[in-house]
């Protein structure tokens, strides 16, 4: 674990928030196109607000080991390692209704080159049909136990989620964090809303499935962190 000086200070006020069940919306205008593969994980993305908000970058220095990011959330759980599982669900769409959108890259009219040098058929310049997978969204919904304020400060300058955010998929309108009566965020209606580490979930609840390599902390994206656990909407039987 890499921890970083300038973010001391953040970490100390964080663990000494009040902490309390909320839901998080995000008021989304058109589509979205999610990530292939993995979904849209609250906590990861407050670990990117922290990063541009209290160090002033968009992105660290890639290294196989984790940095250790404070975020306003309730810390479930640390591995032997200091991986931390923070107490947020992924982010689900209010409806299931899916599309295929298509990007169109067309051949150059060549109208100041010879336009010879332009095939349509091979090459670089070869026309292309690009399927892009859509969710029809007005909104996106997380759960999680944090504190209100400063999950809305850091959200506040988060105008896109998804994929394709530059062809204008995921623009976010605006954010609503309200309280929550769902006391256990990472479990609900007998499904994990997130990835969960097989060390932490077997001592709390019962999946029907066995464990397989999953990232589960921020970033979930990062192979480095994966460890062996269950993937968001594996089925719980019963609380242990």
């Amino acid at each position: 674990m890499i921890y970083l000086p300038e973010l001391n200070e953040v970490t100390r006020r964080f663990a000494a928030l009040p902490m309390s069940p909320l839901t998080v919306t995000a008021r989304l205008r058109g589509d979205i196109s999610p990530t292939t593969g993995t979904p849209i994980y609250l906590d990861g993305l407050l670990a990117r607000c922290v990063i541009e908000s209290h160090l002033g970058c968009r992105v660290l220095q890639n290294t196989p080991e984790a940095y250790w990011l404070p975020l306003p959330l309730k810390m479930e759980w640390q591995n032997s390692g200091g991986l931390p599982l923070w107490s947020a669900s992924c982010f689900k769409s209010n409806r299931a209704l899916s599309d295929v959108e298509y990007r169109h890259k067309r051949t150059p009219s060549g109208r100041l080159s010879d336009p010879s040098r332009f095939k349509s058929n091979v090459g670089r310049y070869m026309e292309r049909r690009t399927p892009v997978t859509t969710i029809a969204a007005d909104t996106l919904t997380a759960h999680c136990i944090g504190n209100a304020d400063e999950i809305k400060k850091l959200l506040a300058n988060i105008k896109f989620v998804g994929k394709n955010r530059t062809t204008g998929h995921g623009e976010v309108v605006g954010w609503l964090i309200a309280d929550s009566d769902i006391n256990d965020p990472l479990v609900i209606d007998g499904m994990s809303t997130r990835a969960m580490p097989h060390d932490y979930a077997s001592s709390k609840y019962k999946f029907n499935t066995s464990p397989y390599l999953v990232g589960w902390t921020p970033p979930q994206w990062k192979p480095s962190l994966f460890g062996m656990g269950y993937p968001t909407g594996t089925q719980c039987i019963t609380p242990n």
